[in-house]
């Protein structure tokens, strides 16, 4: 709920203010300090040495990493090549990114556990994603964009960008955690609250820009198409991921876990990702991050709906979902 509000909040200041959105979004500084802080949190706030203790279950392992950077990008390519003959390849861009990007830290624990699922394994399978996800959705969206959207991306300037912007917060908020970690505890909640409302100063200065520049409200209109195809590829993922798990033979617990965390996708690492990648075009950034965001929305809403239902009318035993 805090999540909805604050981001129709942020929408409704971004339209009300745009200039002042545009006037702190100037030059980019403030956006790549805060990308860099919200790493820095997280470093501090991740417990990476839970990868330790669920090394064990590599079989829901594999599966999960294998949902978030194998079938996760294949789907998106369908999703994209379906609609972007009728939007336009620049507006069906936000699809191509979704596909990319590892799965969340938070939403995907919570709704595990809500739905009774292995969250442990829906911890580290998060953790290790967003690891992996530093290099693969780089190489995965490189490998994309060059080949359905011909755009000509500098690898390496995207990876020296996402080294200053994401590495180096997230190390050196991982060695602050264990060089001083009475410290990090006296900080208690904030680390995960810098992370979480970072991502929403952000968006407010993107689309102050957008708005000052008045092409925010047509190309909004324009991102109808892939808003609602983002929803139904969240859908798809959902359905492939659990018929998967059962063609797999995984207890329940499992498939719950691997069909939320492998379709679940990240808001941290998506903004900083299209900025890094789209420097100077701030419509793509734009289209880019609502597509995200809609994505991000459609999975917290259906994809316990799909799970839940499909649990049901399995012969579960003395395990319910309730």
């Amino acid at each position: 709920m805090e999540f909805f509000l604050l981001l129709c909040g942020t929408l409704v200041a971004a339209m009300i203010v745009p200039s002042w959105g545009s006037a702190l979004g100037s030059g980019g500084y403030l956006a790549s300090f805060l990308i860099m802080l919200m790493y820095l949190s997280m470093g501090m706030g991740v417990p990476f040495r839970t990868l330790l203790s669920g090394m064990k279950e590599i079989k829901l392992h594999l599966y999960t990493q294998s949902a978030i950077f194998l079938i996760s990008p294949m789907l998106a390519l369908l999703f994209f090549s379906a609609i972007s003959g009728w939007t336009g390849k620049d507006q069906a861009l936000g699809i191509l990114f979704v596909g990319c990007l590892p799965t969340t830290l938070t939403s995907c624990v919570m709704l595990t556990q809500k739905l009774k699922g292995n969250h442990v394994g829906a911890m580290y399978n998060s953790i290790l994603s967003q690891i992996l996800g530093i290099i693969l959705s780089p190489l995965l969206l490189a490998v994309l964009l060059s080949t359905q959207v011909r755009y000509g991306v500098d690898l390496a300037k995207v990876f020296l960008d996402l080294s200053i912007k994401i590495i180096i917060p997230l190390s050196a908020g991982q060695m602050t955690l264990l060089a001083f970690p009475g410290f990090v505890r006296k900080l208690g909640k904030i680390p995960s609250k810098v992370s979480f409302y970072s991502i929403f100063v952000i968006l407010f200065m993107n689309i102050g820009e957008a708005i000052t520049r008045g092409n925010f409200y047509r190309n909004l209109t324009s991102l109808s198409i892939p808003i609602i195809a983002a929803g139904m590829l969240s859908s798809s993922l959902v359905l492939v991921l659990w018929l998967g798990t059962r063609l797999c033979r995984f207890p329940l617990a499992d498939s719950i876990s691997a069909s939320i965390t492998g379709s679940h996708k990240t808001l941290g690492m998506g903004i900083p990702l299209v900025i890094a990648y789209f420097p100077t075009q701030k419509g793509i950034v734009n289209n880019v991050s609502l597509v995200v965001i809609a994505y991000y929305i459609w999975s917290l809403l259906l994809s316990p709906l799909i799970i839940r239902n499909f649990a049901a009318h399995l012969d579960i035993g003395k395990r319910q979902i309730s």
